[in-house]
């Protein structure tokens, strides 16, 4: 049983996980920022992860990006109803997959980092992710990205259920709503996970290489 965050966080069983961070979502010229009037750039928090991802590399944890790719094969009634309600008369394509909106924004993964391909929030469902994760021995994922409140926390929930220690950055995920984003951590602090920020994480794998 791990208790503390600074034995939950040990590099040698810990990986750091960044959720959705693409261009549709965050990019200035993506899907939301041109279809969203309250779409606001969140570049401070991709600033901080980019840190972070720096730091992760060069202390030992282990790097999975995940990403939505959705296409006609994967969408369902109840998403593009969904859709419908929020872009009422457009056609949505968002996150579309080998386009630019579905790529990386700013932090992309290095050759060996794992590429999780998600349909729906959870980057466990119907993915490799569990098993991936597994067979490296990891413990502990931490998670960053975007939305906290959607795909974090869907992520976040999922990792509990699977018996991983959950680690969610407040500074290195983001959503729309400040005050979502808020409650969201409360909510995971409250239920299953442990809320930390980029530098107390750096700085604890600071420590486990020195």
């Amino acid at each position: 049983m791990l208790k503390s965050l600074e034995d939950k966080v040990n590099p040698k069983h810990t990986s750091l996980l960044v959720v959705d961070v693409q261009n549709d979502f965050l990019h200035p010229e993506g899907f939301m920022a041109k279809h969203t009037p309250a779409w606001r750039p969140v570049d401070d928090m991709v600033s901080r992860l980019e840190r972070l991802v720096a730091g992760a590399r060069e202390y030992g944890a282990f790097v999975v990006f995940a990403r939505n790719w959705f296409s006609d094969l994967t969408l369902s009634p109840v998403i593009r109803e969904r859709w419908q309600r929020i872009w009422p008369g457009l056609e949505v394509r968002i996150c579309w997959e080998n386009q630019w909106g579905a790529d990386f924004y700013r932090v992309r993964p290095l050759p060996g980092e794992p590429i999780i391909v998600k349909h729906r929030y959870s980057a466990f469902l119907n993915t490799d992710l569990d098993m991936i994760l597994h067979n490296r021995g990891i413990k502990t994922l931490v998670i960053t990205g975007y939305t906290t409140n959607a795909c974090v926390e869907t992520t976040a929930r999922d990792a509990y259920m699977h018996d991983y220690y959950v680690v969610v950055v407040s500074d290195c995920c983001a959503c729309q709503n400040p005050a979502l984003h808020e409650a969201t951590l409360k909510s995971i602090e409250t239920g299953y996970g442990v809320i930390a920020t980029a530098n107390r994480l750096m700085a604890i794998w600071k420590q486990h290489k020195s």
